[in-house]
């Protein structure tokens, strides 16, 4: 049994820190506020004593507090405005007024490898700060993005807690490589794959173990000049996370803590229950026989029951038991399953050294029965200055997550999420002694509460990373050489066991399955810098060498027959069935350029080169060479648009480069041996890849154009940029003749090409020193086309026709459904279109035409919307999201929709089936019920606008201030209410599943969290 935190262990430990820091805390010399030129606090602000290097920062209500002596000199500063110094005198309270620094906000945007000013960048890189991540309730640290970077959509495989999220930035750029973002943690790269051993099973993100209080910034690059330097890795884009770093000063400690509820976001579509299915049942009886067999409607149940060896007696007992009412869904379901969150961390030290040190433990539990997810992630990171030369950092990051899954989706038909659609609601869920039904289920499905009883599906993963790095200031002036040596290791345990007396492993007499793997990535960078500064002119260019070494190891074990029942372990099992290893390793090297050129602060050039090998290619071709050229012209420095006082910023950019992309399986281009097989009792060698020694590397290559703007004090700001990706040498898996023995071959053939626009808006309404009004909001576009593919013999297109499409001259995979015409009203029967200009019809299943749409599942236009209120202390903020120009297309509707048995006696429908043609003159599109199967026959009946709304985030809080907490010994605290998903629009009313989870996954979560942030 797993021990549970408790809200009041955490209040227990909260009290405990105040007591304890109130005891040991010393009275304060002065005080004081820091706002700029309208007034606006600056909550942050660096407060610094010159000669100590030591000093606090500004709460929430940009108020400070500092133990100094008369005559320091004490710094205020914060980003984007000009440092002011003064001089501490008899007075105890300082109020400090900052003025924005001249042109563009400096604020500093991390690039990974290097880091740039706002007003140095050439791109669309944008950066997401800590205030708007720490205490967002997600489990992986990349669902915080969702809204906040225009051209970034993201959706999970899964709403299970920490199940891995597909990301896409601009759209795809690829048919079958990669097209997901590269991640970079504190400069280094890794691997965000799902961990999850079983891919029936809930999946598992790496980025899970990152405790989003600790992160201080992600920002996500775009644009040709930011992912250039990442090489073919960049091609998807790529997300850098930065971490919160050491600071000296007195030492401060910070307890975040939130407690909350989840439910489903939307509650999906309501399913038939066993009346409303016996219903259907019956009608669909008259419907086949009743004209053959002389009976009516009404008479439907008495054939029925005169009939039973040809229909069974399910519904006959279901009605002698009383017609109980049994709702599977209610069973399987968890309301108000809790979510928790505790941190601690310290931070602070001397000019020498200083430390910061973070400890989180996380708890969430899935909305359905089964599912779990714990996290304890602990961070060290400690900076050393022996000399004005040398500095020396660690960055040690330790994450441990345990997650008890569940089978998604239809796996098996034994998911718990699915249940409701697979289990006849004839069947009791529990017997009368209330343990749950295993022998009178009038079903082969499988009762998923005995299983989540009695079965183990369990991942454990463990994370450590550690990095040092090592600059030495040369004796060359502006001549910089930093060292940086990673590992990042990985482990994963999948522990399987299914019981011997109900479920898939009856017939094996139970079933147990150990898979383990661990993974270890070395990253080797060296980095020189040098800042030429002449005059007007300066240059900042850096060479780096970089080498990535990445060992993975895997075991797999499963035996069967358990001799008797509370054995779980593979030394239990009567019979070994298999065991298997691997190995395999992989290295990338790679050779970059960067260089930044501005003059005078107003015109900009950026150019990066770089030249990077991966063994996933031939030898011949290992190496490609990746570049990126970018410039901007900071008009706001130029005399004639200074003198035009409402304009703060105005910089139009551009950039052009190319990216590569190795997003294919390690050893495809090598023709290779297999040593797996079997040959009568002994081992065989078999062709295991035909390869394609000619293979290379995809190239994207990329260019945009934009303009940044801010006017009005900075009170309206905007950035509008337009993009063009175009890939060429695309990685293609191309059929083979069968007489090669494979499928398909791995090849360098055809193109696509992508492009679109990104704008955003900003608005400071009202800005008062006790309240305030903005909003904020963003709208981009993204529309692919394959422009050319593999040719046949003939010289044809090879293209790929079925319910989506891959075609030249259309998006990719686009749908392509044969057309649903409806139901005739007086027969009840469907109905296709015969031709694409849907004039005719055909009752025809396989005269049917395909529809060409246009458009595909990825949405081309994402929007957000922002409104922030604050009065006094309190505060709201609020975040709507819109994903439109697609479509989804609904699985499983033969099961769930379809007029057939499928629907009233294997399985159990949704109750749109009520809406059935029942006699001549109905018009409806769900035709008539007819006691037969049917094959799958898909038609765009089922494909629906996915255009859809999410108010995503919502938070109601209070920022104490500095007087009401003076003589406590907390610095700063604050409490809110955040509420996560609260709201969803749907465009389409048949739209009656999650809009972002249409394959019977477990939906996306709505999330209320009540916190308490404390600055101590």
């Amino acid at each position: 049994m797993k021990i549970r935190p408790k809200i009041h262990v955490f209040l227990t430990c909260l009290l405990g820190i105040l007591v304890s820091h109130s005891f040991y805390s010393q009275s304060i010399t002065i005080t004081g506020t820091v706002v700029d030129e309208n007034e606006q606090v600056l909550p942050g602000a660096s407060v610094i004593i010159q000669a100590e290097n030591r000093g606090t920062s500004t709460d929430f209500d940009g108020n400070f507090s500092l133990q100094v002596q008369v005559g320091d000199q004490v710094t205020v500063s914060y980003v984007g405005f000009v440092d002011q110094t003064f001089t501490v005198g008899n007075q105890d309270y300082y109020s400090v007024v900052l003025e924005t620094s001249d042109g563009d906000l400096e604020e500093v945007v991390v690039m990974g490898y290097s880091s740039l000013t706002r007003s140095e960048l050439t791109g669309s890189a944008v950066q997401v700060k800590s205030d708007e991540i720490g205490n967002f309730p997600v489990t992986s640290a990349d669902q915080i993005l969702q809204g906040k970077v225009p051209g970034l959509y993201l959706w999970g495989t899964s709403g299970t807690p920490g199940s891995v999220s597909n990301v896409l930035i601009r759209g795809r750029t690829s048919v079958n490589a990669t097209n997901g973002p590269l991640y970079v943690v504190d400069g280094i790269p890794i691997n965000a794959g799902n961990l999850s051993r079983s891919t029936a099973r809930s999946s598992l993100s790496p980025l899970a173990g990152i405790n989003p209080t600790d992160i201080e910034s992600i920002t996500v690059l775009k644009d040709a000049t930011a992912t250039a330097q990442y090489g073919a890795r960049g091609s998807g884009g790529v997300i850098v996370i930065t971490t919160k770093k050491p600071a000296s000063g007195e030492i401060r400690i910070r307890v975040d803590a939130n407690y909350g509820w989840q439910n489903d976001a939307i509650p999906g579509p309501t399913v038939l229950t066993a009346e409303e299915r016996e219903e259907l049942y019956f009608d669909g009886l008259f419907n086949t026989y009743g004209a053959r067999q002389n009976f009516t409607r009404e008479g439907a149940q008495t054939f029925y029951e005169n009939n039973p060896r040809s229909f069974g007696t399910t519904y006959t007992r279901w009605r002698e038991a009383g017609s109980p009412v049994y709702d599977w869904a209610d069973e399987i379901t968890v309301q108000n399953a809790p979510i928790t969150r505790f941190t601690l961390s310290a931070n602070g030290g001397s000019e020498k050294s200083s430390f910061r040190a973070s400890a989180s433990y996380g708890q969430t539990d899935g909305t359905v029965i089964g599912a779990s997810f714990e996290q304890f992630s602990a961070n060290l990171d400690v900076v050393f200055k022996p000399s004005n030369s040398f500095q020396f950092s660690t960055i040690n990051r330790f994450s441990y997550n345990d997650l008890d899954g569940l089978l998604e989706s239809s796996a098996y038909f034994a998911s718990p999420r699915t249940i409701k659609y697979f289990m006849p609601p004839t069947s009791a869920p529990y017997n009368e002694d209330g343990t749950p039904n295993i022998n009178n289920l009038n079903t082969n499905i499988f009762n998923p509460i005995y299983l989540q009883q009695n079965d183990i599906e369990l991942t454990q993963s463990l994370n450590i990373v550690s990095t040092q790095r090592l600059l030495w200031k040369t004796p060359v002036k502006n001549l910089n050489f930093e060292t940086v040596l990673s590992t990042d290791y990985t482990q994963v345990w999948f522990r399987l066991y299914n019981n011997r007396l109900h479920g898939g492993a009856v017939a094996r007499s139970g079933f147990a399955g150990i898979s383990g793997f661990n993974a270890v990535n070395f990253t080797i960078q060296n980095i020189a810098t040098y800042n030429l500064i002449l005059g007007v002119h300066n240059l900042k260019i850096s060479g780096i060498q970089e080498y990535i070494l990445n060992k993975w190891n895997s075991v797999y074990a499963e035996g069967e027959n358990f001799s008797a029942d509370g054995l779980f372990y593979l030394n239990s099992t009567g019979e070994p069935s298999a065991a298997t290893g691997s190995f395999s390793d992989g290295h990338t090297a790679s050779y970059k350029i960067l260089a930044n050129y501005t003059l005078d602060n107003r015109f900009v050039l950026n150019a990066n080169y770089t030249r990077e090998g991966s063994s996933l290619f031939p030898t011949d071709s290992r190496w490609g060479d990746f570049y990126s050229i970018g410039t901007s012209w900071n008009l706001d420095q130029e005399d004639f648009v200074q003198n035009i006082a409402f304009i703060d910023i105005l910089k139009p950019y551009a950039n052009f480069g190319t990216t590569g992309n190795a997003g294919i399986d390690r050893n495809t281009y090598q023709a290779s041996l297999g040593f797996g097989s079997a040959y009568n009792g002994s081992a065989g060698i078999a062709p295991a890849g035909f390869g394609n020694a000619n293979l290379q590397w995809e190239v994207l290559t990329t260019w945009e154009a934009g303009l940044r703007f801010a006017l009005l004090s900075n009170g309206v700001s905007g950035d509008f940029t337009y993009y063009q990706n175009r890939t060429s040498d695309m990685l293609l898996a191309v059929p083979l003749s069968r007489t090669t023995g494979f499928s398909t071959q791995n090849r360098n053939v055809g193109r696509m090409k992508s492009q679109g626009f990104e704008l955003t808006l900003s608005n400071n309404i009202i800005n008062k020193p006790d309240y305030g009004v903005s909003i904020s909001g963003s709208l981009a576009t993204n529309n692919n086309e394959i422009v050319e593919l593999a040719r046949d013999g003939n010289g044809d297109p090879i293209e790929v026709i079925g319910n989506t499409r891959i075609v030249e001259g259309k998006p990719l995979r686009e749908f392509f459904h044969r057309g649903y015409a409806g139901v005739d009203p007086q027969t009840g029967e469907a109905e296709y279109w015969a031709n694409e200009e849907q004039t005719e019809k055909t009752k025809s299943y396989s005269e049917a035409t395909r529809i060409p749409t246009g458009k595909t599942s990825d949405p081309t236009i994402n929007a957000a919307f922002n409104l922030r209120l604050r009065f006094k202390g309190f505060f709201l903020n609020a975040q709507a999201t819109y994903a439109g120009g697609h479509l989804e297309a609904e699985p499983w509707t033969l099961y769930t929709r379809e007029s057939t048995r499928y629907a009233t006696d294997i399985f159990n429908g949704i109750n749109s089936l009520l809406n059935r043609w029942r006699a001549p003159g109905d018009i409806t599109d769900t035709p008539a019920i007819r006691h037969r199967f049917e094959p799958w026959q898909t038609t765009d009946r089922f494909v629906f606008d996915g255009d859809f709304i999410r108010l995503r985030d919502t938070t109601l809080g209070y920022n104490f201030s500095y007087r009401v907490l003076e003589g406590t010994g907390i610095n700063a605290a604050q409490i809110y209410l955040r509420g996560v998903n609260l709201l969803t629009w749907t465009k389409d009313e048949g739209l009656v599943y999650d809009p972002e989870y249409l394959n019977l996954a477990t939906p996306p979560t709505k999330n209320i969290v009540l916190g308490i942030v404390l600055d101590l």
